[in-house]
């Protein structure tokens, strides 16, 4: 009997345990599951859907019901060979998939991480709106997606996410389930464009603002690059110099002030203002008395630094694209690499004496993480810059942190940001960062961006190789 008795347990100990494991396989075919959701959220929340007695799907609620918004989508473009084809993007949770910026992945942040933040919570509200479902769903997690940009239909993506009831009863066996979503964010067609402006050219003065100091070695060589561009006689290089606060250093600067004059007047067709100014270097007190003395409210103001180097194609970008308390333009900076690790550094078969001004992974590299120029409106411009010394903000001596608090400024504003790499923009190099007049922070972003700018990942992997095998010998 005893015998008999430990049979029996032990049977239905056994029963609970398939069951139990049963129940897991279970659970894990059903949260496999992928729904397309191809409806558009207004057409379904329309419908009047029957209760049915299947929770997950329902014959008499289908999608083929609803008409679908998609049939005014123009189709994707067919590539017309295998050179053609476009490729979708692969991205889960923590990267995305791709050959960006030479690297096989990049972290999922920034621009990318807003973009599927957004789609992600779209697909959601997608999925709570079909009724066919039966109940509400809480997102989980994204499992992963794909995202392709179409000229001719717009963004598509593919988004697996794996969801949960919204209300459960925190039961061991939680029902996730995993939907696939299709999404597409079409282009709109002319007629339905909110707006179309059509800018036949551009009128007003740009005036490109750039404070420096009387010492700094730059000044002769932005004065030629100037010159260098061809600027047509709307576009003026405004130099607001600091000369310090010592009285004799301050008399001694005259003589170079009389230089840098004269040598201006021999640029006849090219217009150029010196504002000297005494006291110590401020980039926030040079951009204001700048703007203050040689601009008025119709005008477009460019900020710049001392480092720039500019082409004419910068300053169409700038008239075209600062529209008074419409728009503000944010170019991104190419920046150069130091010229010699460039000529020393290139790969064995490629030319020596290289354009040092070709966009290219050899001579530089685009400056993302800096707002050092922005070109906005003169009344824009000066709103902004009041806002902020009303704040009480600290402003310090680098465009780093007077940048920045600009372009948030904006951000905050109602007026539309454009950020963008601009092929007319360099930043030459040669800067240099001083500790004792930079605070802690603003010094480690001035040296972290000199050593970016010292040369490209290839070149210094030659010169340390040729460096190793000259020891040897």
């Amino acid at each position: 009997m005893r015998f008999l008795r430990g049979l029996n347990i032990l049977r239905i100990m056994t029963g609970i345990m398939l069951g139990f494991l049963s129940r897991i396989a279970f659970e894990q075919l059903r949260g496999s599951t992928r729904l397309t959701v191809g409806t558009h959220m207004d057409n379904i929340k329309s419908l009047d859907c029957p209760k049915c007695p299947i929770d997950d799907h329902c014959t008499l609620c289908e999608p083929t019901h609803v008409k679908n918004p998609t049939e005014n989508i123009p189709s994707a473009y067919k590539p017309k060979g295998m050179y053609e084809v476009t490729r979708w993007l692969q991205f889960d949770e923590h990267y995305v998939y791709d050959i960006i910026n030479e690297e096989p992945k990049i972290p999922l942040v920034g621009h990318w991480l807003e973009e599927v933040r957004a789609v992600t919570h779209v697909a959601m509200d997608y999925i709570n709106a079909n009724r066919m479902l039966g109940q509400s769903w809480s997102l989980v997690k994204l499992h992963d997606g794909y995202l392709r940009r179409d000229a001719l239909r717009g963004t598509e993506y593919i988004l697996d996410v794996v969801v949960q009831p919204a209300s459960h009863n925190f039961s061991y066996f939680i029902n996730e389930r995993m939907f696939r979503v299709n999404l597409v964010h079409p282009l709109k067609s002319m007629g339905e464009a909110e707006e179309v402006r059509v800018q036949r050219h551009v009128e007003g003065r740009l005036k490109i603002i750039v404070p420096a100091k009387i010492t700094s070695p730059g000044i002769v060589a932005s004065i030629d690059n100037f010159v260098k561009s061809k600027p047509k006689p709307q576009v003026h290089l405004v130099l607001v110099l600091f000369l310090g606060s010592n009285k004799k250093e301050i008399s001694g600067y005259k003589n170079k002030l009389q230089e840098l004059e004269t040598k201006i007047k021999s640029y006849q067709k090219v217009n150029i203002q010196i504002y000297p100014v005494e006291g110590l270097y401020s980039y926030f007190k040079g951009v204001r008395y700048g703007i203050k003395k040689a601009t008025i409210s119709t005008d477009v103001v460019l900020l710049a630094t001392i480092e720039a180097a500019f082409t004419e194609q910068l300053y169409h970008h700038c008239q075209a694209n600062a529209i008074p308390k419409k728009r503000v333009y944010f170019p991104i900076a190419f920046g150069q690499f130091n010229p010699d690790i460039i000529k020393k550094g290139m790969p064995p078969g490629k030319p020596k004496d290289v354009n040092k001004r070709d966009h290219n992974k050899f001579t530089g590299y685009w400056m993302h993480d800096t707002f050092d120029f922005v070109c906005a409106n003169q009344a824009d411009m000066v709103g902004i810059l009041n806002n902020l010394s009303s704040l009480g903000r600290r402003m310090g001596s680098t465009t780093e942190a007077l940048g920045t608090k600009i372009y948030d400024a904006f951000l905050r504003s109602d007026i539309e940001v454009i950020c963008a790499v601009e092929p007319g923009l360099y930043r030459t190099y040669g800067m240099t960062c001083s500790k004792g007049e930079l605070t802690d922070k603003s010094y480690q972003h001035c040296m972290r961006t000199k050593a970016m700018s010292l040369g490209s990942k290839p070149a210094l992997g030659i010169l340390y190789i040729n460096e190793v095998l000259q020891k040897k010998n």
